[in-house]
């Protein structure tokens, strides 16, 4: 693979990434196209914003400089940062799994946009399921605008703020805090299977740090240093602060589809298409380059490698870690720059898409950190599904198969076709183990 110029005009760079997102699975090719055309109308909305106002100030010419160097701005800005998304995509397909690994966990909302967005809809309250309900939702927040009609002529100050649920030592009422807004019941089971569920999953099956506790009120009944209780206003903070946290370290389920899709990639179920990295196509080239003059160039293939000379006059000017980083070893990947020195370290490196064995394993860790509500129609209760692999282990071979029983009793062991057929023919000497003990 010959390293592609680098976008310098938009629709350079929005072809570039679209590309590089059909390489990827089925499952997950459709949240990266949709991500990309975002991002793109976004920007493009915001310098259609910037031309409709210098159009508007047309008459001022500092104004419309200062338009400009915006305009200007927002637009490197973007190619900037398009450039650092190709090149991490790019490195993706072509075998980096830390990289590909933060590009599933995107797609399936375990990170990024995507997992604010479950995050949002997961905390939210639930439609009431009876009139008792319905009634006591609207007694909640009834409390949540308490005195926001008061005038001043009923005690009340004109520019009052919504008051919360809850009164301080004096009478007064309290502000609305977060988790006056959130359904903390229904967030507080889900932690808690979160934790139970951290016990039985992999490790690296997580992309944020693990629960330390799962109760809000911890160390709001301490007292201050004079001995008194902490206030009421304060006692809410740090409950807030604690909902803030745990909001960063909840994985929001997904839909029941999404999950069983998961699962099925995991252990290889779905069609090679929809889970595993698609083939790279190889570029174009000219079967033997011309220069301008029409003779050959300078430049000699040898298999794959193209070897030019080398610029010693750089190193006169610029130190070495810096003209020589994008050829390192954990570097080559994004920048597609080999290192052909005599101290290389990339003879063993390969540009090849992931193979099946390593998109299974990620699916497996996707898996794991994600869950799906099961609601009873009945009596409301919820129930937390999470990803949990089962281990098969291979059978044994018949050679080893002596060493896993005991001397009591012998069985025969279980055959197994491919391999012990294979061996025979071999072998043909080769005897079944016996089927009592010797």
């Amino acid at each position: 693979m010959i390293p592609l110029s680098r976008p310098i005009q938009p629709l350079h760079l929005y072809r570039h990434l679209l590309r590089e997102a059909s390489y990827f699975p089925q499952i997950c090719r459709p949240y990266l196209v949709a991500r990309i055309r975002e991002r793109f109308r976004a920007t493009r909305d915001k310098l259609s914003k910037v031309e409709a106002l210098g159009r508007r100030r047309k008459d001022n010419s500092e104004s419309l400089q200062e338009l400009t160097r915006k305009s200007n701005h927002i637009s490197s800005r973007a190619i900037w940062q398009g450039n650092r998304h190709l090149k991490g995509l790019r490195a993706s397909n072509l075998g980096d799994v830390a990289r590909l690994r933060r590009t599933l966990r995107h797609a399936f909302g375990r990170l990024g946009k995507r997992r604010r967005e479950l995050l949002a809809t997961f905390v939210q309250h639930d439609a009431p399921a009876d009139s008792t309900a319905l009634e006591a939702r609207l007694d909640e927040l009834d409390g949540l605008v308490e005195g926001k009609g008061k005038g001043k002529g009923e005690g009340g100050d004109a520019k009052s703020k919504p008051l919360g649920p809850g009164t301080d030592e004096k009478g007064r009422p309290l502000p609305p805090r977060l988790q006056d807004k959130w359904d903390t019941p229904k967030l507080l089971a889900y932690v808690k299977s979160q934790i139970r569920h951290h016990d039985v999953a992999s490790p690296a099956a997580w992309s944020r740090s693990h629960f330390t506790n799962s109760n809000p009120a911890t160390g709001t009944n301490e007292e201050n240093i004079w001995g008194k209780p902490l206030p009421m206003k304060r006692r809410r903070l740090r409950i807030e602060n604690w909902w803030k946290n745990a909001a960063n370290k909840i994985m929001p389920p997904v839909s029941k589809t999404e999950w069983e899709t998961l699962a099925a990639a995991s252990r290889g179920d779905l069609p090679s298409d929809q889970w595993r990295v698609r083939p790279r196509r190889p570029v174009a080239q000219q079967s033997q380059p011309l220069a301008a003059g029409g003779g050959e160039t300078e430049t000699t293939r040898q298999g794959e490698k193209e070897h030019t000379a080398r610029d010693w006059a750089a190193y006169a000017t610029t130190p070495v870690w810096l003209l020589e980083r994008p050829k390192k070893k954990s570097y080559w990947r994004l920048t597609l720059e080999k290192d052909d020195g005599p101290w290389s370290q990339q003879e063993n490196q390969r540009s090849r898409p992931p193979t099946g064995r390593n998109m299974r394993r990620e699916y497996v860790h996707l898996w794991q950190s994600t869950a799906f509500v099961e609601q009873n129609p009945a009596t409301q209760a919820k129930k937390f599904h999470w990803g949990n692999p089962t281990r098969v282990f291979p059978a044994p071979s018949s050679r080893s198969w002596f060493f896993e029983t005991s001397e009591e009793s012998v069985v025969q062991a279980p055959a197994r076709p491919g391999r012990d057929r294979a061996r025979k023919s071999q072998n043909p000497k080769q005897q079944d183990p016996p089927t009592t003990p010797v």
